[in-house]
């Protein structure tokens, strides 16, 4: 006979959650006094959340270098195609789980509730903990972002000026002030925040490939740009340094469950976290392959680029600077970044104490109730929100002391990704002749099981891609 899952016994049995009630039929208004969130969102305002939140198109330019060091043109093009391709599938399936299961916890709850009853424990508390660093790692993404287009900037404009780490981190810090005052005293500005960053999205997409298309004069050939691999990786094989070149690509998509993070302060949760998520990530697909398209045309050699001294910094401030001749153009075409990035900082960092709320109301992380409290006055997790906060301020000063250890520690945040997002994914997969689900308002019906085996095993092949080194032969600075 099939298993029935009861998601909220197992995981109370497991987490000794005395007071969630999120994977429940009720609805948030049963929880506790103190541990109940406004209802601030919709499904338009959970879809711009995730549009500004995932900066696709950003996430993707701002993380150029390693195309350009591995493969060029053609890795960007068909690396963009294979990362959408995999998201959509994982995303889809993510949807699904969130309109059956409405949790802020998200993914690490969802694979408690999918695994084998003798599993549960285990899997939730590593499920927990991967949750966590993975949108830690990639919130200090979107800020090294904004710091490092910054200091492109500048570099561009004063000719004295040398980019300094502790300068990237002294904006660093600032960025997340601002982030965590208004998650604390402004919650309410995060609609209009991620509104405003999707529009400069957008925007910024037009006017980025028009810009590009009207004056680089020296365009890259069809052949260079679909079926022509640069390697200057060191490795012998092409592939090797094709696998080594999609990760970029894959970052412009590396935050495809944040609209569960606001599960306890949407209306309708089931149907409109599910759809945010869905249309989200076909909106960053949408946009994001006309762009590395343009941007493959019209990015030029790589290895003039290779000899820029802004290009690690700002490969589009590179790019933009050589196809117009004109400074003011690349400056302000590369702010658009710097915005971009600034809001989905902030809006990472909602979501990052929001998992930490979570995770406290299931006595994952010491001192539980302090951790998982509303403020009566704000109604906002303050004190997860400093946590949070503080985190991201600790692990960002390790690039100050040692570039080469906090990069390879940045470096794993898709690895953790593929696990935090798979683990759910591939518990369904296997399970589902003999799961008795009860699916939500949102369900993929037929195409699910594809979905489920073409997610999982792109991210499996994206999962030993982003674990090579990314060149030969490696040395400390280049590990």
């Amino acid at each position: 006979m099939p298993e029935v899952v009861e998601p909220a016994d197992a995981i109370k049995a497991h987490f000794a959650m005395a007071t969630d009630q999120t994977l429940s039929k009720e609805s948030s208004e049963q929880q506790p006094e103190g541990t109940q969130m406004r209802k601030r969102f919709n499904f338009l305002t959970l879809w711009s959340l995730f549009v500004a939140g995932t900066a696709g198109w950003e996430a993707i330019i701002a993380s150029l270098y390693q195309v350009i060091l591995a493969g060029g043109p053609t890795v960007l093009v068909w690396g963009f195609v294979i990362s959408a391709v995999a998201s959509i599938c994982i995303a889809s399936s993510l949807a699904e789980f969130a309109s059956i299961w409405p949790s802020v916890a998200g993914q690490y709850h969802w694979a408690v509730a999918l695994a084998p009853p003798k599993w549960r424990t285990i899997v939730g508390w590593y499920c927990a903990w991967i949750l966590l660093l993975m949108n830690v790692l990639s919130s200090l993404s979107a800020l090294f972002a904004a710091a490092f287009s910054l200091q492109a900037l500048i570099v561009i404009s004063v000719d004295s000026y040398t980019a300094e780490k502790y300068e990237a981190y002294l904006i660093i810090v600032a960025i997340i002030v601002v982030a965590v005052i208004i998650n604390i005293f402004m919650p309410y500005m995060l609609h209009y925040l991620s509104a405003a960053g999707t529009v400069t999205h957008v925007l910024g997409f037009f006017a980025i490939i028009i810009t590009l298309l009207a004056t680089t004069k020296n365009k890259n050939s069809g052949k260079e740009v679909f079926g022509s691999l640069e390697n200057y990786t060191g490795y012998h094989n092409n592939a090797a340094a094709f696998f080594i070149g999609l990760l970029p690509t894959a970052s412009g998509f590396s935050t495809l469950d944040l609209p569960a993070r606001y599960v306890d302060e949407t209306k309708q949760p089931r149907q409109d976290v599910s759809r945010a998520m869905f249309w989200g990530v076909l909106t960053s697909s949408a946009i994001g392959l006309p762009f590395v398209i343009v941007i493959a045309f019209c990015m030029g050699s790589p290895a003039d680029l290779l000899s820029s001294e802004i290009v690690a910094l700002s490969p589009l401030a590179e790019i933009v600077l050589n196809s117009t001749g004109s400074l003011g153009a690349a400056i302000v075409l590369a702010s658009i970044i710097i915005i971009v990035a600034f809001v989905s900082a902030i809006d990472c960092m909602g979501g990052i104490s929001r998992i930490i709320m979570a995770q406290a109301r299931d006595n994952v992380i010491p001192l539980g109730s302090f951790f998982s409290r509303i403020h009566s006055r704000w109604n906002t997790p303050v004190n997860a929100i400093f946590l949070a906060g503080s985190i991201q301020t600790c692990l960002a000063v390790i690039y100050v002391g040692n570039s080469t250890a906090f990069y390879g520690f940045l470096s794993g945040v898709f690895t953790l990704q593929v696990l935090s997002y798979g683990a759910p994914v591939a518990f369904h997969l296997f399970r589902r002749g003999s799961l008795n689900l009860s699916y939500g308002p949102w369900r993929m019906g037929r195409v699910g099981l594809g979905a489920n085996i073409v997610g999982i095993l792109l991210y499996l092949m994206l999962f030993v891609a982003v674990s090579l080194p990314t060149a030969l032969p490696v040395t400390a600075p280049t590990m």
